[in-house]
């Protein structure tokens, strides 16, 4: 079988990249953060496939320049990166994307148990066992909130209804101090300005200046002139997204469906009730009454044996613990493609590429042996499978290893070893290869001696979560020393988000409001997608030993920004000070330009592409992206790229990595110190002006760790992080711990959520939960030291040690 052949790659990064790479085989690519190793895997290898299959089905447009030479022997691809989920599609969830709710659905349509004119219920085969009538089924579309015909008229299958106010609305948007063109949402412009043209008024007028008329046509929309209008949008995007702009439907009480559907039942349960269930609970319902339903409905054993069979490969990935009604959205980016592996299993198709980012990411040492397995088997069916992966276990498997290097950004891009593992393991320019050498790789072996310096005894403070009963935990009582780098680990499913997200949180932002303690407190939201609808209770659960705190900050990863114009230097602070430094240029002044001219999405982005870049347009189907002719892809326009600081244009800072203006703007502290942080923790590769739909879960956390960083604190911080190394190599991750542990030497406490054995072994405490997810798990099963944990009998991550 030919390799897929690359000769002279020179896209982003890469440095004339040329490789082969075999077909057929499980092959991962590593190397540190920002080598280069996505820009091979998805923006090269993934979208010529693509490319090469639209042409060849007349589908595909004009593309621009080929950065390479020649790439020869690639077949149809399949991808799925972590970038690609963040959606807020209220109606995407577990259950539509495995399509196992529409086998369900027809299960409860033909085989559920009704409620029969004269008050009993029936049987499976819907026949009254009272009165002996059989009740007519209702179609599968009655069971289906997708559909006119079974969604709750109320809430429109959402489950949940907005309560955003047009005040609340106008206030959120700055139409106080904002033109309407510029408060409103960037996909209603095209539609705001056909209103505009239809009913008369400025774009650049003030919403309060418009005739009561125009305000309601602006607020509730005007489909003659095809305009949604803002309160539709903002209700539909927030049903999503905004805990706090929504309430449970009071109609379906959260149900989705309507009436008719809700009475029909299976074992007391209705379709809805069932799908709130975790996956495993679900195989076991269906296990015990499987043979119940086929005696009544034989047709019915083929659709229940695929139901029962897709729960099981959902399982073996590891996804035992979510319910078909999780929202995809609130799937982390390894769950999703979990999801997605688990689909293409069933699909039986051969001689593809897959391409996958990091599909273990968030799961148990114990979890990812199956997630391989599961690899595998799609590689045997005759497909090639290529993992960008940083996880040693899943580079041990590899039938095949690239790493690019041997730095990120301009220092990456450029091959540093290429073969099978016996040869990888001898690779002395590897960063990588050294940590392969030992079962939980050799993170900060220094670390152990440290901890004996700093043993944690009675006399150590504690914070104490005492009876914790939110979602599966099992009315537990946790201590967590202070003064410490703690770890929380355990199975998918077992508690951990829930101890520490949902209940610890929250408690914490309650205690700190009531005590009024004078520390700068930094809360994130930090609950699921579906948590959010739910009312949790914490009655009877208490918190004891926040007194010893002096604030708490949680650094989550929820992105730093939903839209293409939120950027790091942004987010950081920086981007204000570097478009000052250019409207105070003499240049500027002459030219009359203010700070606001030296921002894309302000005056001073191109009116194409509205600063952008790029112009974005569907057809058919698909969704073509090319950049913008007028700008060139800068997102200024020409006469701003005209003024220059230091020989370099705005768009050209921005285009800068972080280690790059370091250097830049090596006098100017406001802007080099928020950089040496970012640097610091393994960021030097970011761009200033990368758009922050492209940034990772992972890296939108080191972001914001940065920024707190950043900001003077005298100590007594806890700092709460969930699986702060996602898509870290062990070096990156390396440096992250040494920042870590730095807070900690200087009096603060730091409690992660973590599944990474090398940084776990370095932890000076671990609280396992488990022994396993959904109901079979929040409790604690071990809790001690790494050292401690190897010599408890109940420990599982111990065993890994």
């Amino acid at each position: 079988m030919n390799p897929i052949r690359i000769r002279d790659a020179r896209l982003h990064n890469l440095q004339s990249l040329s490789l082969d790479i075999p077909k057929g085989k499980f092959v991962v690519i590593t190397g540190v953060s920002g080598s280069g190793k996505s820009t091979l895997a998805f923006d090269l290898l993934y979208r010529e496939g693509r490319r090469r299959y639209e042409r060849a089905i007349g589908s595909s447009p004009t593309m621009e320049e080929e950065l390479y030479d020649a790439i020869t022997g690639i077949v149809p691809t399949v991808a799925v990166e972590q970038g690609i989920i963040r959606q807020s599609n209220p109606r995407s969830m577990v259950g539509t994307r495995t399509r196992l709710l529409g086998l369900m659905q027809l299960v409860y349509s033909l085989g559920g148990q009704y409620q029969c004119t004269c008050g009993e219920r029936t049987d499976h085969s819907r026949i009254c066992h009272a009165c002996r009538q059989q009740t007519e089924a209702l179609s599968v579309e009655c069971f289906n909130f997708l559909s006119p015909q079974g969604m709750c008229l109320r809430c429109l299958g959402t489950g949940s209804i907005s309560t955003l106010t047009e005040e609340q609305a106008l206030v959120e948007r700055h139409f106080e101090r904002y033109s309407i063109i510029r408060g409103t949402p960037g996909k209603l412009k095209d539609g705001l300005r056909r209103l505009a043209k239809a009913y008369h008024f400025d774009l650049d007028d003030s919403y309060y200046h418009l005739a009561h008329e125009v305000q309601q046509a602006y607020l509730h929309g005007d489909l003659s002139v095809g305009y949604e209008g803002l309160m539709p949008f903002l209700r539909r995007i927030q049903l999503g997204t905004d805990s706090k702009a929504k309430t449970i439907c009071t109609s379906c009480h959260g149900a989705r469906i309507g009436e008719e559907a809700r009475q029909v039942t299976i074992a007391g349960l209705d379709i809805s009730a069932l799908a709130e269930k975790t996956l495993n609970e679900q195989a076991d319902f269906w296990e015990a009454h499987e043979s119940r339903i086929t005696n009544a409905i034989p047709n019915l054993a083929r659709v229940l044996q695929q139901i029962r069979k897709q729960l099981h490969d959902l399982s073996d990935l590891g996804l035992s613990h979510l319910s078909l009604y999780r929202r995809t959205p609130s799937l982390s980016g390894g769950e999703l493609q979990r999801l997605f592996l688990a689909s293409h299993l069933e699909s039986e198709l051969e001689g593809l590429i897959y391409i996958f980012d990091e599909p273990t990411v968030g799961l148990h040492e114990r979890e990812k042996a199956k997630v391989i397995d599961r690899l595998k088997e799609l590689q045997q069916q005759g497909n090639s499978v290529i993992v960008v992966e940083h996880d040693l276990g899943v580079i041990r498997s590899a039938d095949w290893i690239i790493e690019i290097g041997p730095g990120a950004g301009t220092e990456g891009g450029r091959l540093v070893y290429e073969g099978d593992l016996e040869g990888y393991l001898e690779c002395v320019t590897s960063s990588i290869a050294p940590y392969l050498q030992t079962k939980a790789g050799t993170i900060h072996e220094s670390y152990s001696v440290f901890r004996q310096g700093m043993p944690i005894t009675d006399t150590t403070p504690r914070l104490t979560i005492k009876h914790a009963i939110t979602h599966n935990l099992k009315d537990i009582t946790v201590d967590i020393p202070l003064g410490r780098l703690v770890g929380v680990a355990g199975v998918s499913g077992s508690g951990k988000s829930s101890l520490i997200s949902a209940t610890l949180v929250p408690l914490l932002e309650q205690c700190f409001t009531r005590s009024k303690i004078a520390a700068e407190v930094e809360m994130e939201e930090a609950h699921s997608d579906e948590e959010q609808l739910l009312e949790i209770n914490h009655a009877g659960t208490a918190l004891e030993g926040q007194s010893d705190l002096g604030g708490v900050s949680v650094v989550t990863q929820s992105p730093i920004g939903r839209s293409k114009t939120s950027t790091p230097a942004s987010y950081i602070g920086i981007f204000d000070h570097i478009r000052g430094f250019f409207a105070h240029l003499q240049s500027s002044k002459e030219q009359g330009f203010t700070v606001g001219d030296f921002s894309f999405n302000s005056t001073g982005g191109c009116s194409e592409c509205q600063g952008e870049g790029s112009i974005q347009k569907e057809t058919r189907g698909y969704v073509f992206t090319w950049t913008c002719h007028v700008c060139g892809g800068l997102r200024y326009q020409r006469d701003v790229l005209d003024i220059k600081l230091n020989g370099k244009n705005i768009a050209e800072v921005l285009e800068m990595s972080v280690t790059e203006a370091i250097n830049f703007f090596a006098q100017e502290t406001r802007i080099s110190e928020p950089l040496h942080l970012l640097e610091k923790i393994g960021m030097g590769y970011l761009r200033l002006g990368q758009p922050a739909t492209t940034i990772s879960g992972g890296e939108a956390q080191r972001i914001k760790l940065a920024k707190a960083l950043g900001r003077s604190r005298s100590g007594g911080i806890l700092y709460i992080l969930d699986e702060p190394t996602s898509g870290l190599s062990c070096a990156d991750a390396e440096r992250l711990m040494d920042v870590l542990r730095s807070l900690v030497d200087h009096g603060n406490s730091v409690l992660i959520i973590e599944h990474d054995l090398s940084v776990l072994k370095v932890c000076d405490w671990i609280i396992e939960l488990g022994p396993n997810g959904g109901e079979e798990g929040g409790r604690v099963i071990a809790e001690g030291s790494p050292a401690e944990l190897m010599r408890q009998p109940n420990s599982i991550i111990g065993t890994y040690f």
